[in-house]
């Protein structure tokens, strides 16, 4: 479902009353927006490991990189799951991960400077 069709949809769901798939189509939507920026976000945090110091090893960024991305996608799911069951606006459930992410790539950017 594209988001023109599930713009219809979520008209159709006020209509006919059924808020728990209206709330999930809305986080949906919302995340279908949202997903593309993981692609920056990953690689910020890339990018900011590779240009780290010769003194970690490969293995050692790898870990590090996959513990963010699968961080990132635990995180998603979790906070998905509240926008779902109504704890967080749509909104918010869809593009807090993504600020979690710009936020961990930002930080890894900083302490590499400072690290310098």
């Amino acid at each position: 479902m594209n988001i023109l069709q599930a713009i219809e949809m979520i008209q159709l769901l006020k209509v006919a009353g059924d808020r728990k798939k209206l709330r999930m189509l809305q986080v949906r939507m919302q995340q279908k927006i949202a997903f593309p920026f993981i692609c920056i976000i990953f690689g910020l945090v890339g990018a900011s490991i590779s240009i780290r110091p010769k003194r970690i090893s490969k293995g050692t960024s790898f870990g590090v990189c996959l513990i963010v991305i699968f961080g990132y996608y635990l995180l998603s799911f979790v906070i998905g799951g509240f926008g779902i069951a109504g704890i967080l606006s749509p909104i918010v459930a869809a593009w807090l991960p993504n600020l979690f992410g710009f936020g961990a790539g930002g930080w890894l950017l900083w302490r590499l400077e400072a690290n310098g």
